[in-house]
């Protein structure tokens, strides 16, 4: 992967996330934000998958990913 390949999430989710605070003011917190968040995570999930890894995997490492943290709240 290179630089722009990290990157791309990132700037994605900085843009997205202030453009739903610039929209909706406070109110972003009751679903904006979720939505840019979310978005993010489909372009993240798409330049992994641009970068050779199956969406299975993908899959498989999401659900470890909440597993871990949500035995850490509770």
């Amino acid at each position: 992967p290179s630089l722009l390949d990290a990157l791309i999430p990132l700037v994605f989710m900085i843009i997205m996330l202030t453009w739903s605070i610039v929209l909706f003011g406070i109110d972003a917190a009751t679903g904006p934000l979720q939505v840019a968040l979310l978005m993010s995570a489909v372009v993240a999930a798409a330049v992994a998958h641009k970068n050779g890894h199956s969406w299975d995997r993908l899959g498989e490492e999401i659900v470890k990913g909440i597993s871990l943290a949500m035995s850490a709240i509770m």
